[in-house]
């Protein structure tokens, strides 16, 4: 008799485990797919930031030094060309203010001021 009890109970015990067993494979199934969808949406966030066109990128040091020269040669020449632009509207409408009365004067003065110094830079080809 002892031994059918036994039986019965390890039986009991092989089915208690076998069903712990099942939950925590289900578990664990359920964690793993959690994480296969966090890491598809990392992927995906990565993607659409563009972190691969970026490493290639960084990975091609002569490209950096190229495109940022080109960067700067342009922001240069786009101040050079904005600088000259309003000089030359300032120095119109001061051209302009010298025929008022009372103010005339003083516009005279900063006219023959620019002319002084554009007429330097000309010659000289440098401000310095």
């Amino acid at each position: 008799m002892p031994k059918t009890k036994n039986k019965k109970l390890l039986k009991n015990n092989v089915d208690k485990a076998e069903k712990i067993i099942i939950k925590a494979e289900q578990k664990v199934e359920k964690k793993i797919g959690h994480l296969e969808n966090k890491i598809d949406e990392t992927i995906n966030k990565l993607s659409r930031v563009g972190l691969h066109e970026y490493a290639t990128y960084l990975s091609h040091p002569w490209r950096i030094f190229w495109s940022n020269l080109l960067a700067g040669t342009a922001r240069g020449l786009g101040f050079l060309f904005g600088v000259t632009i309003i000089i030359a509207i300032i120095s119109y409408v001061v051209t302009m203010l010298v025929d008022l009365p009372i103010v005339g004067e003083f516009f005279g003065n900063l006219n023959e001021f620019l002319q002084q110094n554009i007429n330097g830079y000309t010659k000289n080809g440098s401000p310095f």
